[in-house]
Order: C-alpha cells, then sequence, then structure tokens
C-alpha cells in the first residue's frame, strides 16, 4: 500500500504543493510508492488532484459553494486500482453521511470524509480497513497521512488518531476532539450451535483468504504458532508461490518450532537469525519507521522489520500476517483469568476493549515495519465479516480453563476440522518478542554497545532501556525526549549518521510531547 499525504484547504493556495513536498520528503525513506491528495478551494470552487504512484491524474473542477463534504479513499491491497478522490456533494446531516460510508465500505478500503463547518471541521472514517490514518489541523487547513513523520514534518507534532469508525471533531483553534464513534459493540449469541459455527467460521475464513487469488508470489511471516500456520495453509490454497520467513534469535524458542512445524507443513523456511548487534544497528531505522520509542513495540517490531526486508529482496511484495485470532477468540493469559475471576460477560468487553484499540496498538506498528522495506502487509484475520461473527461466538467457548489448551480452544478446533496438524493448532506460543528472543537480544545490545550499561543487571538494563530508545528516537525524528543521557553521542552515531544520510528532517528543537 503507498503512503497516502493529504491536505483539504479552506482557500486557494498556492503553497500546498510545497507542503505535499514536505510531508513526502520524510516518507522518503521507505520504497512504498506514495499516493497524494490536494484539494483547495474558494466560493469558485474547488480543484481536485490525485497522484497514485506512478500514475498522476487531474480531475474536473468542482463548485462546492456551501456543499463542504469530501471523502476520499485509499485502497490496501490494490494501489494502482485507487482510481481517484471523490468528491460527495451534498448537503447531509453526520447520520447520513455514515450511511453513505457504510455502503461503500469492504474489508480492504479505508474512506475519509471531512466536512467542513463555520469554525471546525468533522473527520470521518468509515469502520473497515486496516490502515493507520492521522490527522492534524489549523485555522486554514486539515492535512492527513497515513504516517505521523509527515504530519510532524510540517511542524504539527500535535497529531490525532483517526480509529475505524470515529467522528472526530478539528477546532479552528487546533483542538482536537472525538465527537463519537460510529463504532458498533458486539454480544455474543448464547444460542450458537456448534455445528453452524464450524461451517459459518470455515466459510468465512476461506473468503478472508481467497482475497489472495491473483496473487503470484507472496510471503508468511511464520513463527509456527497456529495463526501463522494456519495463514501457511489457507494462503497456499490461492497462491503458487509461497514462502515462509521466520526471524528468530539462535536457540528460541520460535527458531524450533518454526522450523518443525514448518516440515510439518511441508514447506521450507526462510530464515533472518538475530543478534544482539544487528538489532543494535537497525534500531534508528525501527523506530524511525513505527514512529515509536516504547520498548515492547520496537521489540515486536524488530522481527517484522527484518523478515521484510528479506522478503522484498527475494522479489516478495506482500506479506501475509497471522495478527488477530488473540484478540478475537481469546489468546492472552490474562483472558484466561478474567473468564474465571468475572464471567464471559467480562470478557467479551475485554475482547471488544482490544479490538477497538488493534489498528494503533497492533496492526499500525506491524504494517509500518513492513511496508517500510517496500512490503505490503496483508491480515486476513481481521476482515471484518471474520472478526463480527467471532465475536458473536460464546466467550465459554474460547476458554477452557481447566484443558489444555485453555486459550483459543475453538479458534484450534476449526484449523483442526480445516487441516492442519493437531500438534500444530493445540501448541500454546509466548509473545513473539519473547519467543523470537528479540527482547533479550535488544537488551544484550544496549549493554555492549553504552560504556555505563556495561555489566548491568537485567532488572538496571530494562530501566535503561526507555532512555535509551528515546535518545534514538529524538535523534532520527521522533518528537520524544529522554529524561536520561545514558548513552553518549559517539555511541549513538548510527543514529546520528541515519539521520544525516537519510536525509531528515531535524525536529530538536521540540519538547516531549509524549
Amino acid at each position: 500500500m503507498p503512503a497516502l499525504v493529504g491536505i483539504v484547504e479552506r482557500t486557494d493556495s498556492c503553497s500546498n504543493a510545497k507542503r505535499i513536498s514536505q510531508m513526502l520528503e520524510s516518507l522518503s525513506h521507505g520504497d512504498t510508492g506514495v499516493s497524494t491528495v490536494c484539494i483547495s478551494g474558494s466560493d469558485n470552487g474547488a480543484t481536485q488532484w490525485c497522484a497514485t504512484y506512478p500514475r498522476t491524474y487531474r480531475l474536473q473542477n468542482v463548485d462546492y459553494r456551501n456543499q463542504n463534504v469530501f471523502l476520499c479513499h485509499t485502497h490496501q491491497m490494490a494501489p494502482q486500482n485507487a482510481k481517484h478522490i471523490s468528491c460527495l456533494l451534498g448537503n447531509h446531516d453526520i447520520q447520513e453521511k455514515s450511511s453513505f460510508i457504510s455502503r461503500l465500505e469492504n474489508s480492504l478500503t479505508t474512506f475519509i470524509m471531512v466536512v467542513e463547518q463555520k469554525d471546525h471541521r468533522i473527520v470521518i472514517r468509515s469502520q473497515d480497513g486496516q490502515i493507520p490514518l492521522y490527522v492534524a489541523a489549523n485555522s486554514d487547513r486539515t492535512i492527513f497521512s497515513t504516517q505521523r513523520k509527515a504530519l510532524w514534518n510540517l511542524n504539527m507534532p500535535h497529531v490525532a488518531v483517526v480509529f475505524p469508525g470515529d467522528v472526530l471533531t478539528l477546532r479552528d483553534s487546533g483542538h482536537l476532539r472525538v465527537e463519537s464513534s460510529l463504532r458498533t459493540g458486539h454480544s455474543f449469541k448464547s444460542q450458537l450451535q456448534m455445528k453452524n459455527i464450524y461451517k459459518n467460521m470455515e466459510t468465512l475464513l476461506l473468503n478472508s483468504f481467497s482475497k489472495l487469488r491473483g496473487v503470484d508470489k507472496a510471503a508468511v511471516l511464520f513463527s509456527g504458532g497456529v495463526d501463522s500456520s494456519m495463514a501457511v495453509l489457507l494462503s497456499r490454497k490461492y497462491v503458487d508461490d509461497l514462502t515462509l520467513i521466520s526471524a528468530f534469535g539462535d536457540e528460541s524458542k520460535d527458531q524450533k518450532v518454526a522450523e518443525s512445524h514448518a516440515r510439518m507443513l511441508d514447506m521450507d523456511v526462510q530464515k533472518v537469525l538475530l543478534d544482539f548487534d544487528l538489532i543494535w544497528h537497525i534500531l534508528p531505522e525501527v523506530i524511525y519507521s513505527i514512529e515509536t520509542t516504547n520498548a515492547m513495540d520496537v521489540e515486536i517490531a524488530i522481527p517484522f522489520f527484518l523478515s521484510a526486508r528479506l522478503a522484498a529482496s527475494n522479489g516478495r511484495n506482500l506479506l501475509i500476517s497471522g495478527q488477530g485470532p488473540d484478540e478475537i477468540f481469546a489468546g492472552y493469559a490474562r483472558h484466561v483469568r478474567i473468564f474465571k475471576e468475572r464471567g464471559q460477560k467480562a470478557l467479551q468487553h475485554e475482547l471488544i476493549e482490544n479490538l477497538s484499540i488493534t489498528h494503533e496498538a497492533n496492526i499500525a506498528r506491524d504494517m509500518k515495519a513492513i511496508e517500510y522495506s517496500g512490503c505490503e502487509a496483508f491480515f486476513p484475520y481481521l476482515s471484518p465479516p471474520f472478526v463480527q461473527y467471532g465475536l458473536s461466538i460464546p466467550p465459554s467457548y474460547k476458554i477452557a480453563p481447566e484443558g489444555l489448551p485453555r486459550r483459543k480452544v475453538i479458534f484450534r478446533k476449526i484449523c483442526t476440522r480445516m487441516g492442519l496438524p493437531e500438534a500444530i493448532a493445540n501448541k500454546v506460543k509466548s509473545a513473539t518478542q519473547y519467543s523470537s528472543g528479540s527482547s533479550k537480544l535488544l537488551l544484550k545490545g544496549i549493554a555492549e554497545n553504552i560504556k555505563k550499561l556495561k555489566g548491568a543487571s537485567k532488572r538496571d538494563l530494562r530501566r535503561a532501556l526507555p532512555d535509551v530508545l528515546k535518545q534514538i528516537g529524538y535523534i532520527v525524528g521522533i518528537p520524544v525526549r529522554s529524561q536520561r543521557e545514558i548513552a553518549s553521542e559517539n555511541e549513538l552515531e548510527h543514529a546520528y549518521r541515519f539521520s544525516r544520510y537519510g536525509r531528515l528532517p531535524a525536529f530538536n528543537q521540540w519538547e516531549d510531547n509524549n
């Protein structure tokens, strides 16, 4: 998916091209194409441009006096088919606009509507889609992008996240507020029959993966767990040239499981061997790509970042992710605890909450790490029909407090019914940062490369890690300041080098905005 940058201007402006150029400069590190959108206008009408890499389209002039409603869309799987940005004319109320959007939705498209009012704008995002979306505004314009750094590069550090289904109000003062959400809650259906669940889930899974039909070559991010293994089983129904890619440390849990389960699936696996020196040297790029210095996000992103780089070097530009079943089918240890202590209604609420933030907490991070290297990320388990039906299944079918395994029970059964070996389906796996070894190797990397931390205990290294990551992030352009200067400038030369030769803008005048 190309990155998207765009401006909705209240008045005619000849400087939008310069702003667009500044935004694109901050995205020049990644190998993906960029779609740009610029809408500017006055009482005499508006002119629209949409450049979808590598082609450019000039659309007709439109008169939008008193009808200041704009609609744009981006396609995840097939950017070459994203033909234009549309202008929706008409003074309809928000509910009607929301209804209009909902009729246009599908699992691979995100619609963004900007509604101009006298002293504010309303941004409406459709409930579907997986791409991240960020927005900032002042009295003259609304600026949005799929990456924060494009907005930071216009000296707009106060960036709002627009989640699927959000209705966001942007005041001329720059104040941002989530007015409401079009997202609806999901209650489980206690009377669902097991045979119907199996049949419906199998159909929905096949429908989700059938979007791969016509893809010549692809790779699966493979850890050997049930989610990624099932992704392999279903993806190869549609992709002739499919490979598996795993990134792990030597003697890590993922190394043993991935190699063993790949053999059981009769597939070869391409490997990226993690070590502390490699991780230390890619930290500036990883932090820059995912736009955060949060330690857990960095640890999780490292294997994805390196897997995508290997995939791209082999000409595989589509990476298939197994993200999603943990949030839908109760795959975390805390889900068992909530179910045992508070019951299935409490667990249902927790699952809905998990899914409501997974786009920003997980998908945005994974997508940025993957697409930075020029690959496109595909998350088949997050197809809206699959998610909605999965949430309708009672939590009591997902958790077996005294069983083995105890989590994702119904999902594991569906996988075995569809042909996944039981030994793979029932294998319990720990979190990516632990099973791949990236968390442990990251700590070793800072211990080996920062003089103050040589010989430090694991506890002290863990305490120092957030400040080290913030130091690196600050150098490469993330608007965050560390509380302690732990590493010297010489020790962070790789970050300064990336900033210089990567043509990054200097954001060092900013204060901590986290």
